[in-house]
């Protein structure tokens, strides 16, 4: 027996067929005559409710600390839509932490200041730019950096970083520059992130609302709430799931 939420089903069909097996990937999610099998483990905890996104609306100022340092193993997977203007003199940063200008750097961001690019990534000092190859604004997107491989849409990057001597936390929809999140704020959506030191999770970031219907995101990694750093401006809740 399996359960949709907390009903029990007893069968399933695929078309008119009933069948008695069922996978999610590799895991066993349904086996007919199988005995009772618990319900799911909720994604949030009780009293939070998920989100498709969070928005950080032009003109707005909202950012999360995810108070992680990045290293030379830094690693993400994210899921964005950007409302910055790729490769304006708006940085428009997704993420980012910045011990001095042009050094021990690492941020995703709209801006390149190099012609024909679009949106640049980087993992140290100026010679370590990448060409992000973000869409152009008001199209959803996925991104990761995993083991020095950075991947957007068909580009697929080797990279290196240099970020050894970092010392300020990663703050997203926006920039550290050393102790104070920047102006250079990223506007749009996170539809989700996971933050990696190396092959380890080191943060999963679920947009959603809390108990007290603050908007932010729920860190299953930390088990937190992470709502905007900027007590001025706030995010802007997506439609609930």
């Amino acid at each position: 027996m399996s359960y949709i939420g907390t009903t029990k089903i007893g069968k399933m069909y695929l078309g008119n067929t009933e069948i008695s097996k069922a996978y999610l990937g590799n895991d066993l999610v349904f086996q007919k005559g199988g005995g009772p099998t618990p319900p799911p483990t909720p994604v949030l905890p009780e009293g939070y409710t998920a989100l498709e996104y969070i928005e950080n609306p032009l003109g707005n100022s909202a950012y999360i600390d995810t108070g992680i340092i990045p290293n030379n193993n830094i690693g993400f997977e994210i899921d964005w839509m950007t409302y910055d203007d790729i490769g304006s003199s708006n940085y428009g940063c997704i993420m980012g932490s910045r011990y001095a200008s042009n050094t021990i750097d690492f941020q995703i961001s709209s801006y390149t200041g190099t012609p024909g690019w679009s949106g640049s990534l980087r993992l140290g000092g100026q010679g370590q730019n990448y060409n992000a190859a973000l869409p152009a604004k008001n199209t959803r997107f996925s991104a990761s950096l995993k083991s020095g491989v950075y991947k957007c849409g068909t580009t697929n990057t080797n990279t290196s970083a240099n970020l050894s001597n970092s010392s300020y936390t990663i703050v997203v929809f926006s920039l550290r520059i050393t102790y104070s999140a920047s102006n250079q704020n990223g506007h749009g959506r996170l539809y989700g992130l996971k933050l990696y030191d190396g092959t380890t999770l080191i943060a999963h970031y679920i947009p959603c609302t809390n108990p007290s219907s603050e908007v932010g995101v729920y860190d299953r990694v930390s088990e937190s709430f992470k709502k905007s750093g900027n007590n001025s401006y706030q995010f802007v809740a997506g439609p609930t799931i």
